[in-house]
């Protein structure tokens, strides 16, 4: 799963991902092996994408959101958690393959900011 703050247009980027998905790939006798590794697919990812920085204000939506969640969500949510401060704090969405996670955060959301936009990418 690669759920992360992003910059641009869902489809755009979800098409890029798919394109580059489909590069790494190559058939070979009916098996399909894959060419290059995932740093290399999350380099490629990264250079067509902004990378969103985790500010003081995320550091903060972050510390709103964390001790909302019970013990059991905090240790299985963490990082996604800082994902959904980052984006928020940037003001953009999360596109993720794992919806259940990330409305679970939107939940507890500090009220002077907008609700947390997931998009839910399939493969």
């Amino acid at each position: 799963m690669l759920p992360f703050p992003f910059a641009g247009n869902f489809e755009d980027i979800k098409n890029r991902s798919l394109q580059c998905s489909r590069q790494s790939l190559a058939s070979c006798g009916g098996e399909v092996f894959l060419q290059v590794t995932d740093r290399e697919h999350a380099q490629r990812l990264t250079r067509e994408c902004a990378v969103l920085r985790f500010n003081q204000e995320a550091a903060e939506i972050a510390a709103y959101i964390f001790p909302r969640l019970s013990q059991k969500e905090r240790n299985r949510l963490w990082t996604d958690v800082f994902i959904a401060a980052t984006a928020l704090a940037h003001e953009y969405g999360i596109a993720t393959r794992n919806r259940s996670d990330f409305e679970l955060i939107a939940q507890h959301i500090p009220s002077n900011h907008p609700p947390l936009r997931i998009e839910v990418w399939k493969r």
